[in-house]
């Protein structure tokens, strides 16, 4: 099967379509501001994703014929959305929970390090939605919900369950997942979080099964796992982090989307939202912290792995001045000396 539809001008190419997803978010997804408890848009009006968001999302979830379970499903069973702080990570992963529930249905996991961050994160952003309902439109909020806790909510029509579940493998196993959600995946170490990845895993036997994943880098040697899916997906450039050697998807070529297998990698090093301005990354860049950490920015506002040490020289100013010393015509003196001895 064709991974990329032949026609000239594909559907999800063109800049308003909008798959089931999109549709789902943009028609019905209220995004509650988790401050105010308040719908950050006019609630009787669409949600409109940013462009390049529907761009990413028709690609992403471009449904295709299975023949082997006579259904059309993503062609994808695994996404990762990496992008630097503040680009409404956690945001898009409540929407994609909350889509998913209501287009496919079944058993979508919200997970986390621990139960109260599971709760906290993208299942929060979703349960805010229904609490707003049930104070403000309870007529409607009955019409979709089954019932509703801490940590659970059930939708009807079709059937959805949402929980929210720590890093805990041994509780999960033998579930029938449709989909799971992980959220900030740079801060998940050891065994646990490893064996409940493969615990986790899409589940073939089943209409549809997917984990979608929001996070940005992390520090080289303590986030395995997610280096792990980071270095096959993309396949960095040692010489050149601008570079990555990955496959990339077709019809996104301006955007760092890669394909690898059965996953979709979106890894973005630009700050795309309209929050985003010179100034805004100026004043982050600026932060106390971040002027003593430099490392720390590149991490979060660069969306770059880094070592989480500081470095002892500024490898920019050596560069600089190695560039201003060629130009004088200096040579490296450890080189003859080394030339001499061979």
């Amino acid at each position: 099967m064709p991974r990329i539809p032949t026609q000239k001008n594909p559907r999800w190419l063109r800049p308003r379509h909008r798959n089931p997803i999109i549709k789902m978010i943009e028609e019905e997804y209220i995004p509650i501001n988790p401050d105010t408890r308040k719908p950050e848009t006019d609630p009787d009006k669409d949600w409109r994703l940013e462009a390049f968001q529907v761009r990413l999302l028709n690609r992403a979830f471009l449904e295709v014929w299975q023949p082997s379970k006579r259904i059309k499903i993503p062609e994808w069973n695994t996404f990762i959305w990496s992008q630097p702080k503040k680009s409404g990570k956690t945001a898009m992963a409540g929407a994609v929970g909350y889509a998913w529930a209501r287009h496919y249905g079944g058993e979508i996991l919200f997970v986390a390090n621990d139960k109260e961050q599971a709760r906290d994160r993208a299942f929060n952003r979703v349960t805010m939605m229904f609490n707003w309902l049930r104070a403000n439109r309870k007529s409607q909020y009955d019409s979709m919900v089954e019932s509703q806790t801490n940590d659970a909510l059930e939708l009807k029509d079709p059937y959805a369950l949402l929980r929210a579940i720590p890093c805990d493998p041994g509780g999960e196993a033998g579930g029938f997942q449709s989909l799971t959600i992980w959220d900030e995946l740079w801060n998940y170490k050891g065994d646990n979080a490893n064996a409940l990845w493969s615990e986790l895993q899409p589940i073939p036997n089943i209409p549809v099964s997917a984990r979608f994943v929001v996070t940005y880098a992390g520090h080289y040697g303590k986030a395995d796992l997610l280096y792990s899916i980071y270095e096959q997906a993309v396949q960095p450039d040692p010489e050149n982090d601008d570079q990555p050697q990955g496959q990339r998807v077709a019809g996104l070529e301006d955007l760092p989307c890669f394909d690898y297998g059965n996953m979709f990698c979106y890894w973005d090093h630009d700050a795309r939202m309209p929050w985003h301005t010179e100034e805004f990354l100026e004043q982050a860049r600026n932060d106390p912290v971040m002027k003593t950490q430099p490392h720390e920015y590149e991490r979060l506002w660069r969306n770059r792995w880094t070592t989480g040490l500081n470095a002892f020289i500024d490898m920019n100013k050596v560069d600089k001045l190695m560039r201003q010393g060629d130009a004088m015509g200096l040579y490296n003196r450890m080189d003859a000396f080394l030339g001499e001895e061979l």
